[in-house]
């Protein structure tokens, strides 16, 4: 059973280190399920020690240049379970010398998690992909960063089709 794709090791250990401490949640794979997944983002502040929680696609989190974060997309589906999540998106930056300005941009690598149901017919209820990210963007020589923002797209599915999506933006303040 091929259940991992693109998790990085610290990831991998992570997440099984979670299972085994939440004494292997599951739930039997239902026949139907009518509600696609839920998904929240966490974003926790490495210079402050402290965690931001977004419920809504779309929002804004502002972030000190230079500054790193640590930022977990959760998908939950307690009732149908979580089949697929995935993590990736882009980012968009400016700079300026002088009069002159400069635009640039970058796409991410996407991390997919695929799941399936276990022997026994029992599927996870939630899962999480995470990632650091610094709030540094390069400027060509002569060049100050104006401003950058990371565009981070999630989407979670269920065994029965149902699928959500979200973005979160990391914005330089």
């Amino acid at each position: 059973m091929k259940t991992i794709s693109r998790i990085p090791a610290f990831g991998l250990f992570v997440i099984c280190s979670l299972v085994l401490l939440s004494g292997c949640d599951k739930l039997k794979k239902p026949a139907s399920d009518s509600t696609p997944p839920t998904l929240k983002w966490k974003v926790y502040f490495f210079d402050t020690s402290t965690e931001k929680e977004v419920t809504s696609s779309g929002q804004t989190v502002k972030v000190k240049t230079g500054s790193e974060v640590r930022v977990t997309l959760i998908a939950e589906d307690s009732d149908g379970g979580v089949k697929k999540i995935t993590f990736g998106g882009g980012n968009t930056w400016g700079c300026i010398s002088g009069s002159l300005g400069q635009s640039k941009s970058g796409l991410l690598s996407t991390d997919v998690q695929n799941l399936s149901p276990d022997a026994d017919g029992y599927v996870l209820p939630s899962i999480f992909l995470m990632r650091n990210f610094t709030m540094n963007f390069p400027c060509d020589g002569g060049y100050t960063l104006t401003s950058g923002k990371y565009e981070l797209a999630g989407s979670a599915e269920n065994y029965f089709g149902g699928v959500v999506n979200s973005m979160l933006y990391l914005q330089t303040e």
